[in-house]
């Protein structure tokens, strides 16, 4: 379980919540829980006085998150016996990582990193770096400087003799280099586990770097993913996030198909944050598709009276023990959205798409302050891909995501690495590569029985 910032934009401004994510054994994905309504942060500022209501509330989200990290250390220390100690060196050894290095040395990768390094000058093998790294960072997430120092020293079988300057000059060659190994490890991926490419999907996320900069900013960094059928990795692409995603969502989507030759059909898939009209209506002509959540309570009245009515087209979805998990119902039809053409003119056009309402009775349990709690909609191109599907597919993106955001949420690296777009770009690789290695013990050996927290718990 992780507490996050979730802001939802819409035309009042921006809403923040702070939502809990956590694992579902019953439906083997990850769940998010809305924890605490907060408010608009235009209303906030002026309200609370806060200057930057966003990042104030991150800072207590963040706050919560230690919090909760310190509890649970303190009931594992209390629930296990004390270790034997010789000095101050404890015997216990992370062994958690095992499976992962199996997947990676199956994959073969380490001859074509050992060739991409020659003109570096590096004398050390950048392979057993990234793999090290990797790892550690699934077992035991923390600052690449902890994982020097604390974790790799733990773990059994893999090298632990990197120096700070190594560290640092191998983040780097890795951030300028990101591409050409992902498609190192593409390779051999098709190979041996094989790929299903009928159709990909596409996500955004956003990250900040906390630094001592003089000027008092922090990078913001976002990072566009493209995932195969199976929702493993394909290709990553990072860019500055001090403007606005909307109008790049295609370009980035095509950019990362060119550069890892996806030729199968993209499913956009985000919050409505990242919807806007003209990414949806260049999405269809292209042959792309989307699928989108939206807030109910952002409906027009007329949708948002289909979506509450109970008009007995609602299917029952149960777990293993007969409980009611969710309930969902659908309709297609022509909806009305606003564009701007070439001339950079609005203009109204009708497009045809599958609306999914879902219910979650927990999440309407525990919201009972609003009539709409634990409603949320699906907005899709996808009319024949059945509502289940559609669920899924959604939360089980979410869930890679908040993978990605559990690896990268205690990165505090030496500021003066962080203001290195390079070193940037090799701290994300090496959070890729431990998602990639995940996904892969989670679809493709372990057939999607397990949650991607219950493995990094393992």
């Amino acid at each position: 379980m992780a507490y996050f910032l979730k802001k939802t934009r819409n035309k009042k401004g921006t809403y923040l919540q702070i939502y809990e994510s956590h694992w579902d054994p019953e439906r083997r994905q990850t769940v998010q829980t809305s924890v605490r309504p907060i408010g608009y942060a235009e209303e906030l500022a002026e309200s609370e006085g806060l200057v930057d209501p966003i990042e104030h509330y991150k800072k207590v989200v963040k706050g919560m998150n230690e919090e909760r990290a310190k509890r649970i250390a303190e009931e594992k220390a209390k629930a296990r016996p004390e270790p034997e100690r010789t000095g101050d060196v404890t015997p216990l050894m992370h062994l958690g990582h095992f499976p992962l290095m199996a997947i990676n040395e199956s994959l073969g990768v380490e001859r074509d990193l050992a060739l991409l390094q020659l003109k570096s000058g590096l004398r050390f093998p950048v392979h057993d770096l990234l793999s090290s790294l990797a790892c550690a960072r699934a077992v035991s997430p923390c600052p690449e400087g902890g994982t020097s120092y604390d974790a790799l020293p733990q773990m059994l079988g893999v090298r632990t003799d990197f120096s700070p300057d190594q560290l640092c000059d191998g983040l780097a060659f890795l951030g300028d280099e990101y591409e050409k190994v992902i498609e190192c490890y593409n390779a051999h991926v098709k190979e041996v586990f094989g790929r299903d490419t009928s159709s990909t999907f596409f996500d955004c996320m956003e990250f900040y770097f906390v630094t001592d900069r003089e000027d008092g900013t922090d990078p913001i960094v976002e990072v566009g993913l493209v995932l195969d059928a199976d929702c493993i990795p394909i290709g990553m692409k990072m860019f500055p996030g001090n403007e606005s995603v909307k109008p790049k969502l295609k370009g980035i989507a095509e950019g990362l198909r060119r550069r890892y030759s996806v030729t199968g059909r993209t499913i956009v898939v985000a919050d409505m944050g990242l919807d806007c009209a003209d990414n949806i209506a260049s999405a269809l002509p292209a042959g792309d598709g989307y699928i989108f959540s939206e807030s109910v309570k952002n409906l027009a009245k007329q949708e948002r009276d289909w979506a509450l009515a109970d008009d007995g087209t609602w299917e029952d979805v149960r777990g293993r023990n007969g409980e009611l998990l969710y309930r969902h119902k659908e309709t297609v039809g022509e909806f009305t959205y606003e564009v701007t053409d070439t001339d950079g003119k609005a203009k109204t056009v009708l497009l045809r798409e599958k609306r999914v309402i879902t219910y979650s009775p927990d999440h309407g349990a525990i919201r009972k302050a609003g009539a709409k709690a634990g409603y949320n909609m699906f907005v899709t191109s996808e009319e024949k891909m059945p509502a289940m599907r559609i669920y899924d597919t959604y939360h089980r993106l979410r869930g890679i995501e908040e993978t990605f955001r559990v690896m990268k949420a205690e990165l505090e690296a030496c500021p003066v690495y962080l203001q290195r777009q390079s070193t940037i770009g090799g701290h994300f690789l090496v959070c890729y590569i431990a998602v990639l290695l995940l996904r892969l013990l989670q679809s493709e050996v372990l057939g999607d029985e397990f949650g991607s927290e219950e493995i990094m718990e393992f």
